[in-house]
């Protein structure tokens, strides 16, 4: 089967399973519970050491559900090493930062496909100019450092320590990032590092937010619910 079929047989499946409503179960929201149970039954973790390992494990299954759906497409396009250099830069910062989940499956798969694949074509065949990159990750870590991290409606960051903790944390890696794409030589990699730290800022913005119709500062909800603040 040559790299045109893949693509045609991965969007088959993909379809098939949105008629089937099979991307309605939330399996990485499944295992993170059970994954979860496991560990406050064999270990004597804090609440707030519990939060953090709990929102870490929920955002790598959520990210390799959708990742090997993306690769698979990006392999029959033929480029998964540059996708490869995006992606990492992305779940980098991510994993701290959090940002909007998409309202469903489908939704955040086509996203995904919109927001991977398109910035690693645009990171590929459209130069850009070095002071023009330095602004768009200039931008990035400012809003980093205004809006990250970004919880969400299901899982609320309710400790201000925490909140504090993966803030910094994001600041650290995008600047980390920012070293390394000023390091290199190769053009195209400067570029897929930008946008993969440009594309994880912009999910943690209101704006990204009420476009998805999500709630923005969950935790503050919460705090008015449970306590009248």
């Amino acid at each position: 089967m040559g790299k045109n079929g893949i693509f045609i047989f991965v969007i088959t499946i993909f379809v098939k399973s949105v008629k089937k409503e099979v991307l309605k179960i939330d399996i990485p929201l499944f295992l993170t519970k059970y994954i979860m149970r496991f560990i406050i039954s064999n270990t004597h973790k804090d609440e707030e050491e519990l939060e953090i390992i709990h929102y870490g494990i929920e955002v790598f299954l959520i990210n390799v559900f959708k990742t090997i759906f993306l690769f698979a497409i990006a392999f029959s396009l033929n480029i998964v090493k540059p996708l490869v250099i995006l992606f990492i830069c992305f779940v980098c910062i991510r994993i701290f930062a959090s940002g909007v989940h998409a309202p469903s499956t489908f939704v955040c798969t086509l996203v995904n496909l919109i927001c991977f694949l398109g910035g690693t074509y645009l990171c590929i065949y459209v130069p850009i100019q070095p002071v023009f990159r330095m602004t768009l990750f200039a931008i990035s870590i400012i809003l980093l450092i205004k809006y990250a991290p970004a919880d969400t409606e299901e899982r609320p960051l309710l400790s201000k320590g925490l909140r504090l903790k993966l803030k910094l944390q994001s600041v650290i890696a995008s600047a980390v990032l920012l070293l390394i794409m000023v390091v290199i030589n190769n053009e195209t990699t400067k570029n897929l590092i930008t946008c993969g730290v440009l594309l994880e800022a912009i999910m943690t913005t209101p704006v990204i937010y009420y476009t998805f119709g999500k709630g923005y500062k969950n935790y503050e909800k919460f705090n008015e619910q449970v306590y009248g603040e």
